[in-house]
């Protein structure tokens, strides 16, 4: 958490770079304090589930797949984490206040973003939950339950000695409320719940805790923050939460996980996901940010579908054995439900290293100290474990600094107060160069450098290379399929430039720039055929009418996807499209009437526009785009 920044793009990625030296780091000094104990045997299933997910790898392509891994390695590292935790003895219970008090720290710098106070310069921004040092509501959420839970159960505040921690944990439970995640509202009272079930006298403290977290809730209602508007497509709408929404995820991947009872391969869910995902639905459906899900939003399902039935199966047992040992602390069990919920929800193990580690250390915490001693076993297995869960964290650290960077010297030039999308400043391409040395697997710099490159007036040769580096490394990356479709439509390979036009609608066919592309392309063909049309009526061809037709069909659905897109300028662009159809229905034949029932319906949209061009020009159905809410 303490590496965090406003301008690092992806806080998750830097994180688990920083967990896995971290871990590493703590196995050198446990192993010269000779404290290496033979691991818990359901960390060694958890392993092996983990390392069944390479099988899929054999035979790919490794430049792209390393990136996979460079995600999925904090996994490995938090196994050996939790691996020597027993070892810490005493030194782990002595630490828990600390971590307490460290979470808290983090929630109150929440509540001072909250006052619009930022000593430090974190502040995520004004349309962005005040969530830092942590990655967002969500990690936040998660990090801040199960610390609240486990502060609960393991500390019994405001009794004895640890009656100040009984007030450490209240800015937590407030901030934890004021952040509006539903998983917490479920995870949090039944932590406690479990909590005092186990001793009923504490039910006084579970409420106040509870009661401050409602205080939270109300505070938020009654503030209004930016990031907590409820409109589609605004900052703070709920992520892809539906029933509907999460039904329709599950299902699409249990159907893949059938498909592929190897499982598609460890950290390959992001690049594969695309390919064969469900539509969009929900809040952020609309969303132009939202569109790429890092995970299915379920640590299980995720592990179905990346290490296979098999590996799903040993690290389901692994994780059973786990909590079923002895020698584990009873206290961590509130905790680990708490966490259960958020796992069941989201990804809070593969994309939040914060809440990761924590989850490590109460997986195996131990009930009482163990006793000293090293075993060459353990040294044997957790060696290659913790190197694995290391060997690419500084690239994931220095790739994601390089990025920060830029993302700084943007800021600091003032670009983002400029119309458009900022792209261009100086010094930004050696930084970004440097970002794709340590990481050449990283699409998203290498979208950034094509980018400045482009802004820079780099020729469209490099252009075009770079944009097909990125695509080789992710086929389903909108900004090469996107940039690719108009740099091959200018030069007027047009074939090619359906083809990239087709595969980004089967990624996302309601992208902006996508749907962008589409209509551009159908009124360039609007314009085609009634030119051609002309020059065939100039040379007294008389079959010119057709292509007059098909220009006037083309034209109109060009404008009724606009008014779809545009919404401030619909009434103008539906008028448009009604002066198409007017001209087109001179050239219909006996689809006259069709046009002119269209034409008239008081209700004209893009979708009764596609089925009336559809309808009477059938040879056009795959170029008219998807139907609208494909």
């Amino acid at each position: 958490m303490a590496a965090w920044s406003p301008f690092i793009l992806d806080p998750s990625r830097l994180g688990g770079g920083i967990l896995g030296i971290t871990c590493l780091a703590l196995l050198a000094v446990c192993v010269k304090q000779k404290l290496v104990p033979t691991p818990a045997p359901g960390i060694l299933f958890m392993a092996l589930g983990l390392l069944l997910g390479f099988i899929p790898w054999l035979g790919g392509d490794g430049s792209a797949l390393i990136g996979g891994l460079a995600d999925r390695a904090p996994l490995f590292a938090a196994l050996a984490l939790a691996a020597l935790a027993p070892s810490l003895g005493k030194d782990l219970d002595r630490a828990l206040p600390w971590i307490l008090i460290g979470g808290a720290a983090a929630a109150f710098l929440g509540l001072l973003q909250v006052m619009g106070l930022d000593p430090f310069g974190w502040s995520p921004g004004p349309g962005a939950a005040p969530s830092a040092p942590l990655g967002g509501r969500n990690h936040a959420a998660e990090f801040f339950a199960v610390l609240l839970v486990a502060g609960f159960a393991g500390t019994r505040p405001w009794t004895g000695s640890n009656r100040l921690l009984g007030w450490i944990l209240l800015p937590v439970a407030f901030q934890l409320g004021f952040l509006d995640v539903l998983a917490a509202r479920i995870s949090v009272p039944l932590g406690l719940a479990v909590a005092c079930g186990r001793q009923p006298r504490r039910w006084a403290a579970a409420a106040v805790l509870l009661l401050v977290f409602a205080g939270g809730e109300i505070a938020r209602e009654t503030s209004h923050p930016a990031w907590a508007v409820r409109d589609p497509g605004e900052a703070g709408s709920p992520a892809f939460s539906t029933v509907t929404g999460r039904w329709n995820e599950n299902l699409a991947g249990l159907a893949q996980a059938s498909r592929w009872p190897l499982g598609m391969g460890l950290g390959t869910f992001e690049r594969e996901h695309p390919a064969w995902r469900p539509l969009p639905s929900g809040p952020r459906a609309d969303d132009p940010s939202a569109r790429r899900a890092k995970t299915p939003h379920s640590e299980p399902l995720l592990g179905l579908l990346e290490c296979g039935w098999v590996g799903g199966i040993l690290l389901a047992a692994g994780l059973f054995r786990l909590l079923r040992n002895p020698s584990r602390a009873s206290w961590t069990g509130p905790a680990l439900a708490a966490l259960g919920v958020h796992a069941l929800v989201r990804s809070p193990l593969s994309d939040n290293p914060a809440t990761l580690a924590l989850g490590a250390l109460l997986l195996t915490w131990p009930s009482h100290a163990v006793l000293p001693g090293r075993s060459l076993r353990g040294l044997a297995f957790l060696g290659p474990l913790v190197l694995l869960g290391a060997f690419l964290g500084p690239s994931q650290i220095m790739g994601e600094r390089a990025v920060g960077q830029r993302m700084r010297a943007l800021e600091d030039s003032g670009a983002f107060e400029q119309p458009g999308i900022p792209t261009f400043v100086p010094g930004g391409r050696e930084m970004l160069e440097q970002a794709i040395h340590w990481r050449p697997w990283d699409v998203r710099a290498r979208d950034l450098l094509t980018a400045e490159l482009a802004a820079a007036g780099e020729s469209p040769d490099r252009i075009r290379e770079e944009l097909m580096r990125s695509l080789r490394l992710d086929p389903a990356d909108l900004f090469a399929l996107t940039g690719l479709f108009r740099m091959e439509l200018e030069a007027g390979n047009e074939p090619l430039a359906l083809e990239l036009l087709d595969l980004a609608e089967r990624v996302d066919p309601g992208h902006p720039a996508v749907r962008h592309n589409r209509t551009t392309w159908l009124d360039q063909q609007a314009t085609r055929q009634k030119e051609g049309a002309i020059a065939q009526l100039l040379k007294g061809d008389a079959t010119a009418r057709p292509r007059l037709l098909a220009g006037h069909l083309t034209r109109a659905l060009a404008q009724a996807r606009m008014a779809t897109d545009r919404p401030a300028e619909a009434l103008e662009l539906i008028h448009s499209c009604r002066d198409a159809l007017r001209s087109a229905s001179f050239y219909a034949d006996d689809h006259r009437a069709l046009v002119e029932r269209v034409l008239s319906h008081p209700g004209l949209d893009e979708a009764m526009v596609r089925s009336l061009v559809v309808r009477i020009l059938p040879a056009w159905e795959p170029f008219a785009g998807p139907p609208p809410g494909n």
